[in-house]
């Protein structure tokens, strides 16, 4: 059963969110954390700045991939009471930082694992960086820097 159960998970992680094709990416992250919050009852605090025009369905899903991943490691490693999430666009480049107050890495053997390569290597698929350190006092703060394609010039 639980192999069944991770092979399902396996496949639907694949699949594309269709939340990110019919709201957007912020409201697609809403919904994404409302559920990690009925699920575990941790605190989420989510800005989403500006995201207007709408990124692209690969830098979309890319952000919205790290996030999920950030939140699974957080569900079953952290043990956090509170997640920090921010997702900012600027001109060049979309960033988000995800941090917990849990109790990091190095706690009780704990190292970086396939889901922390995998955030790291969708962040590079776009010539983006995907940074995964100790936060500021205790935790974990992922920041993802994705760029962004020059914007077209108007004449």
């Amino acid at each position: 059963m639980n192999r069944a159960l991770a092979e399902v998970r396996r496949i639907s992680h694949g699949l594309r969110p269709r939340e990110l094709d019919d709201l957007g990416l912020a409201a697609a992250l809403r919904m994404l954390v409302e559920d990690f919050q009925l699920r575990t009852g941790l605190a989420v605090t989510l800005r989403a700045g500006q995201l207007e025009p709408r990124l692209s369905p690969d830098r979309e899903e890319i952000c919205y991939r790290i996030v999920q991943e950030a939140l699974t490691n957080i569900e079953r490693h952290a043990r956090a009471r509170h997640v920090v999430l921010r997702l900012t666009r600027s001109r060049h480049a979309v960033r988000l930082v995800i941090r917990d107050d849990g109790r990091g890495f190095g706690a009780e053997g704990r190292s970086a694992g396939l889901g922390l390569v995998h955030m790291r290597e969708r962040a590079e698929q776009v010539g983006g960086t995907c940074l995964i350190g100790p936060a500021r006092g205790r935790g974990t703060e992922i920041v993802a820097r994705l760029p962004l394609p020059p914007e077209p010039v108007q004449s």
